[in-house]
């Protein structure tokens, strides 16, 4: 039976997006997207989880020139778990959604009327 990582998040920056050039020349974008679930009767008792997203290449480009903060987006991706030692030789871990494709939905920003 083969097997399936794959995730869908529908949510909002939670800043602008951070980009970067990596030394082989590819674009990669990191962004933080809010989703939310109601677990009570009333909205304000929502739970809000934070998701690290990666973005290469085409996407990351995208993302750097057409997404800020507050902005809603739709992420299809899969989960990657990292692990590396760092300069004080501490062993980090870190989970990641890595962007498979990306979708902009809209803005919280209001829109400027000339």
């Amino acid at each position: 039976m083969g097997t399936i990582n794959q995730v869908f998040i529908l949510g909002h920056l939670g800043a602008d997006p951070e980009f970067h050039v990596t030394t082989a020349g590819h674009s990669r974008c990191l962004i933080s997207v809010a989703t939310h679930h109601i677990s009570g009767q009333k909205p304000e008792e929502k739970e809000v989880t934070w998701h690290r997203v990666k973005l290469w290449r085409q996407n990351a480009d995208v993302a750097r020139n057409h997404l800020k903060k507050g902005d809603s987006v739709g992420i299809v991706g899969r989960i990657v778990h990292e692990e590396w030692t760092n300069k004080d030789d501490e062993q980090r871990k870190s989970t990641f959604i890595v962007a498979e494709r990306l979708t902009l939905i809209g803005s919280r920003r209001p829109s400027r009327q000339e």
